[in-house]
């Protein structure tokens, strides 16, 4: 866009142009992160598993600090909203603890029993006040629970100030039909 400009064009111009380019540099950044937190094409493409790896690796940088990530019975092949859901609150979780946390680490374990998928997100940080995690005003907690309660599972948040909080989400592995009891 720059290099369009002609040499004789005034500052006035250039710094326009600089700060329209920075413009659109941040919106095609924020549109691919909303797609991103949507749906990524990973995971059509590499599964579930290598998504939340790639995803915990990112975020390790951004926020750096260690998350330790662990992966246990895992099927290959999940239903597809269950996989976009567990991508995405584990997208939540993360995102709550860089705004909010203070930590400086996180253990994330998602494993299954063959009937039920759970992940568990850890963070030593500054924790919540009692309350905090069942208030509306709450709203990515709020969504985490809702949408695990629509898929036929639940979401459990246990934080105290000073010890760090601990969102632990259980998911059926498959459909209704042919799901066990709750773990």
């Amino acid at each position: 866009l720059l290099e369009a400009v002609p040499g004789n064009a005034s500052g006035e111009a250039v710094s326009a142009l600089s700060s329209l380019k920075r413009t659109l540099d941040d919106t095609v950044g924020m549109i691919q992160n909303i797609c991103m937190d949507l749906r990524p094409a990973m995971l059509d493409d590499f599964g579930l598993v290598a998504t939340l790896e790639w995803t915990v690796r990112e975020n390790e940088k951004r926020l750096k600090i260690p998350i330790q990530f662990a992966v246990d019975h895992v099927p290959e092949s999940l239903d597809d909203e269950i996989s976009v859901a567990i991508y995405r609150m584990t997208r939540e979780c993360l995102t709550n603890i860089a705004r909010h946390a203070r930590a400086t680490g996180v253990d994330i374990r998602f494993f299954g029993d063959g009937h039920w998928l759970s992940l568990v997100v850890r963070d030593n940080g500054c924790g919540m006040k009692p309350g905090v995690a069942e208030s509306p005003t709450s709203f990515g907690l709020s969504q985490l629970r809702e949408r695990a309660s629509t898929l036929g599972g639940f979401a459990q948040i246990e934080s105290r100030p000073g010890e760090g909080t601990t969102v632990r989400i259980a998911l059926p592995a498959s459909r209704p039909e042919n799901r066990g009891g709750r773990p």
